[in-house]
């Protein structure tokens, strides 16, 4: 018996079986087209890793307010049923290899580059501190040349900064939702909820970032 004969045994994850124990982490691609929608090129690139032989396939940072709360120039969006036959594309694709995929449901919160670039309030649990940080330096040369050659002629002024209020937490909430939803209309076999980066779900978590004092405050 091998080292690793195990990695290539069925698994499950609650009621999803999956053929073998080989993931793929979510990432952000950055192949959508510039409306968010999944066209031949994000099609593609999904189905190449379920031929592939991986078991599950986690499709990273698909944003729930698209275009607001996103975080690349050219992410997936969920936030409208226009979204999901692109979508189902990726879906039926990466089925007909036998393996399985997942959505991983985002919004960017205050690293919400495009809502910067864009002239957008950037939705916070509290007023963030001052931090001594260059979001842009783990970006290599060519993705940060294509993020500002995406954003050219989009830029405002000033950094708008939204204290999220209680009702725009229930509306953060009914994103997450409806996008979960059209998720399972469009066939994923599961979803994913990023809670990393400093992104909304990330910062209510924080006792550093979420100060509020509310029920909803930071711990």
């Amino acid at each position: 018996m091998g080292a690793f004969d195990n990695l290539l045994q069925p698994g499950r994850i609650g009621n999803m079986e999956v053929r073998n124990r080989i993931v793929m982490a979510p990432m952000g691609s950055n192949f959508a087209e510039a409306d968010g929608t999944c066209g031949e090129r994000i099609q593609a690139y999904y189905e190449a890793r379920a031929a592939g032989g991986a078991g599950l396939l986690t499709m990273g940072v698909v944003a729930i307010a698209y275009p607001h709360g996103t975080a690349e120039p050219y992410q997936v969006g969920l936030s409208d049923d226009k979204f999901i036959p692109g979508l189902k594309g990726i879906v039926d694709r990466v089925h007909k290899h036998g393996a399985k995929i997942a959505a991983q449901l985002q919004h960017a919160g205050k690293n919400s580059v495009r809502d910067l670039a864009e002239g957008r309030e950037l939705w916070v649990p509290s007023m963030p501190p001052a931090v001594k940080t260059d979001m842009f330096a783990a970006l290599t040369q060519e993705e940060l040349g294509a993020f500002i050659s995406s954003s050219k002629g989009r830029e405002k002024a000033g950094v708008k900064i939204r204290v999220m209020e209680q009702a725009d937490i229930a509306q953060m909430i009914e994103w997450f939702a409806a996008a979960a939803e059209r998720a399972q209309r469009a066939g994923f076999d599961g979803v994913e909820l990023h809670a990393a980066h400093n992104y909304i779900i990330a910062g209510f978590l924080s006792g550093y970032y979420n100060r509020r004092d509310d029920e909803y405050g930071g711990s």
